[in-house]
């Protein structure tokens, strides 16, 4: 079976870290886990790395097209949809940011939905079919930020202790997979206030927000996630079905 594996983002040193590249970034990643390596290919405009995976799980073979678009977001699908053709690919997985989510979120859908993504909308009008899409939150959490969360709770909270104890509870979602990441209603409660009353992603403009380099806190825990993101994303390619049971996280 072909696959073709999407990750959106744009394109210069200056958006690397941005969180609109969250999907090149992944991309990159996982070339790096299987031992994959891009090379340009000009006519579609798009770095590609193949890799051969087969799958102990259901005894198959992937061939996989790693596709990082050289067009900027807004025109990805001027690059995906002819690689996609050309491969005969009979899947499409797409990587990209989710402003709606809040960071440390990871979500699977199959559906061709754009949720106004820019680059979603891009590919849409150049592909007539469903896809999945990995969507990573990169709305804004308070929880990792204890001295604006601090200005929001009671006084008698701490709050630099709940920051501490949901970044630890969420470490632990990562290594060991466990369901819940907010133990108790103290910090479900934190978690509705935050999204519905602090979340900075939906009041600021939102073409500054994605645009902007990732927090010192987001790139900690982005590290830490990096090894789980990639381990969904091998499951979304041989076991879908599973993969939103076994890692979806939930923070909305």
């Amino acid at each position: 079976m072909n696959i073709l594996v999407a990750g959106l983002g744009n394109v210069g040193q200056k958006y690397e870290l941005t969180r609109h590249n969250i999907g090149f970034i992944v991309l990159d990643a996982l070339a790096s886990k299987l031992g994959a390596s891009f090379s340009f290919d000009k006519k579609a405009n798009a770095l590609i790395a193949f890799y051969k995976l087969n799958s102990e799980t259901n005894s198959q073979t992937y061939n996989l097209v790693l596709v990082k678009p050289q067009t900027f977001m807004n025109l990805s699908g001027t690059a995906i949809a002819p690689l996609y053709n050309y491969y005969k690919c009979e899947r499409l997985i797409v990587v990209h940011d989710e402003l709606d989510l809040p960071f440390g979120s990871l979500n699977y859908k199959e559906t061709s939905s754009t949720a106004g993504h820019n680059g979603l909308k891009s590919i849409n009008s150049h592909l007539s079919l469903p896809y999945t899409k990995l969507r990573f939150g990169i709305g804004f959490n308070i929880l990792l930020y204890p001295e604006l969360l601090s200005k929001l709770i009671s006084s008698n909270i701490d709050a630099y202790k709940i920051s501490e104890e949901y970044t630890q509870s969420y470490k632990e979602k990562l290594t060991n997979n466990t369901k819940a990441i907010m133990n108790g209603s103290e910090f479900k409660t934190l978690a509705l206030h935050a999204l519905k009353n602090a979340n900075k992603s939906n009041h600021e403009e939102v073409a500054n927000y994605v645009l902007s380099n990732f927090s010192k806190q987001e790139l900690v825990l982005l590290q830490d996630m990096m090894p789980f993101v990639l381990n969904a994303l091998l499951s979304l390619i041989t076991s879908p079905q599973s993969t939103q049971n076994k890692y979806g996280i939930n923070l909305k």
